[in-house]
């Protein structure tokens, strides 16, 4: 996985797409940069035994729920 910087790269097509004489490939171009507005943007992945929602018993208070100590999700809150 690469993360990019996806507003960079909607502003470099933007500016590509206006010198664009076709209007078949401004029309792609144009396609490309919705796509790239309705990306998922990258979360912080919380391992649960470093969330402020797990306690010593393994059990999530978030997702009511007991899971081992490799266990994570993205909606975890890092301990401070």
């Amino acid at each position: 996985m690469r993360l990019i910087d996806a507003d960079a790269l909607i502003e470099r097509l933007e500016a590509d797409a206006e010198h664009m004489d076709e209007p078949v490939g401004k029309m792609f171009t144009y396609a490309a940069i919705s796509d790239v507005k309705h990306f998922l943007t990258a979360v912080e992945v919380v391992r649960c035994d470093d969330c402020v929602y797990y306690d010593s018993r393994r059990w999530c208070g978030l997702h009511s729920s007991v899971f081992d100590d490799n266990a994570f999700c993205s909606y975890g809150e890092r301990k401070e």
